[in-house]
Protein backbone atom coordinates (compact mmCIF):
# COMPACT_ATOMS: atom_id res chain seq x y z
CA UNK A 1 0.00 0.00 0.00
CA UNK A 2 3.35 2.06 0.17
CA UNK A 3 2.83 5.12 -1.87
CA UNK A 4 -0.95 4.27 -2.86
CA UNK A 5 -3.28 7.17 -1.94
CA UNK A 6 -6.16 5.65 0.23
CA UNK A 7 -8.94 6.26 -2.63
CA UNK A 8 -6.12 3.37 -4.48
CA UNK A 9 -6.06 1.09 -1.38
CA UNK A 10 -9.48 1.09 -1.34
CA UNK A 11 -10.03 0.35 -5.22
CA UNK A 12 -7.85 -2.29 -5.08
CA UNK A 13 -9.73 -4.15 -2.11
CA UNK A 14 -12.98 -4.26 -4.03
CA UNK A 15 -11.24 -5.60 -7.04
CA UNK A 16 -9.89 -8.39 -5.08
CA UNK A 17 -14.07 -8.59 -4.06
CA UNK A 18 -15.35 -8.38 -7.39
CA UNK A 19 -12.56 -10.81 -8.61
CA UNK A 20 -13.26 -13.63 -6.00
CA UNK A 21 -17.21 -13.12 -6.11
CA UNK A 22 -17.03 -13.62 -10.28
CA UNK A 23 -20.82 -13.86 -11.20
CA UNK A 24 -22.13 -13.62 -6.99
CA UNK A 25 -21.23 -10.40 -6.89
CA UNK A 26 -24.81 -9.20 -7.37
CA UNK A 27 -25.85 -11.29 -4.70
CA UNK A 28 -23.23 -9.36 -2.32
CA UNK A 29 -23.76 -6.44 -0.27
CA UNK A 30 -20.22 -4.35 -0.35
CA UNK A 31 -20.02 -2.36 2.97
CA UNK A 32 -18.52 0.62 3.95
CA UNK A 33 -17.87 1.90 7.36
CA UNK A 34 -16.88 5.04 7.75
CA UNK A 35 -15.53 6.37 11.16
CA UNK A 36 -15.43 9.73 11.10
CA UNK A 37 -18.89 10.83 10.04
CA UNK A 38 -20.73 14.49 10.25
CA UNK A 39 -23.21 16.07 8.75
CA UNK A 40 -22.44 19.72 8.58
CA UNK A 41 -22.41 22.78 6.78
CA UNK A 42 -18.92 23.64 7.43
CA UNK A 43 -17.23 20.70 6.49
CA UNK A 44 -13.61 22.32 6.18
CA UNK A 45 -14.01 23.30 10.05
CA UNK A 46 -14.97 19.79 11.04
CA UNK A 47 -12.27 18.49 8.86
CA UNK A 48 -9.92 20.06 10.12
CA UNK A 49 -11.05 19.85 14.11
CA UNK A 50 -11.68 15.26 13.20
CA UNK A 51 -8.12 15.81 11.25
CA UNK A 52 -6.39 17.00 13.86
CA UNK A 53 -8.03 14.97 16.43
CA UNK A 54 -6.31 12.03 15.01
CA UNK A 55 -3.02 13.20 13.86
CA UNK A 56 -4.01 13.32 9.71
CA UNK A 57 -3.31 16.17 7.07
CA UNK A 58 -6.21 18.22 6.54
CA UNK A 59 -5.60 17.78 2.70
CA UNK A 60 -7.92 15.41 1.13
CA UNK A 61 -9.03 14.62 4.77
CA UNK A 62 -13.14 14.53 3.31
CA UNK A 63 -11.97 12.23 0.11
CA UNK A 64 -10.90 9.65 2.77
CA UNK A 65 -12.81 6.19 2.02
CA UNK A 66 -13.11 6.41 5.57
CA UNK A 67 -14.76 9.61 6.05
CA UNK A 68 -18.28 10.95 5.24
CA UNK A 69 -18.12 14.52 6.17
CA UNK A 70 -20.22 17.69 4.77
CA UNK A 71 -23.39 18.79 3.98
CA UNK A 72 -26.15 16.23 3.22
CA UNK A 73 -26.11 16.61 -0.56
CA UNK A 74 -22.60 16.17 -0.52
CA UNK A 75 -22.22 13.27 1.18
CA UNK A 76 -25.17 11.65 -0.72
CA UNK A 77 -23.12 12.51 -3.63
CA UNK A 78 -20.18 11.05 -2.63
CA UNK A 79 -22.09 7.80 -1.56
CA UNK A 80 -23.26 7.64 -5.45
CA UNK A 81 -19.91 8.26 -6.79
CA UNK A 82 -18.12 5.33 -3.81
CA UNK A 83 -21.15 2.81 -5.40
CA UNK A 84 -19.85 3.67 -8.95
CA UNK A 85 -16.26 3.55 -8.42
CA UNK A 86 -15.77 0.74 -5.27
CA UNK A 87 -19.31 -1.09 -5.23
CA UNK A 88 -20.34 -0.26 -2.09
CA UNK A 89 -24.15 -0.92 -1.54
CA UNK A 90 -24.19 -1.33 2.28
CA UNK A 91 -23.20 1.77 4.71
CA UNK A 92 -22.75 1.62 7.99
CA UNK A 93 -22.31 4.84 10.30
CA UNK A 94 -21.58 5.67 13.77
CA UNK A 95 -24.41 5.62 16.51
CA UNK A 96 -23.97 9.55 17.34
CA UNK A 97 -24.36 9.80 13.56
CA UNK A 98 -27.56 8.28 13.26
CA UNK A 99 -30.53 11.34 13.29
CA UNK A 100 -28.13 13.59 11.72
CA UNK A 101 -27.38 11.03 8.60
CA UNK A 102 -30.98 10.34 8.65
CA UNK A 103 -31.56 12.48 5.61
CA UNK A 104 -28.82 11.59 3.79
CA UNK A 105 -30.60 7.93 3.87
CA UNK A 106 -33.89 9.49 2.89
CA UNK A 107 -32.42 11.03 -0.53
CA UNK A 108 -30.51 7.38 -1.33
CA UNK A 109 -33.55 5.63 -0.69
CA UNK A 110 -35.80 8.05 -2.82
CA UNK A 111 -38.00 8.98 -0.37
CA UNK A 112 -37.20 12.85 0.04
Amino acid sequence: AEGRSPQDVAAHRYALVREAAGARLAQLDIEASPFFTEVTDEPDVAAARTAAMIGAPEDGFTDHPNVLIGPADALVDRLVERRERFGVNHVTVQQPALEAFAPVVANLAGTR
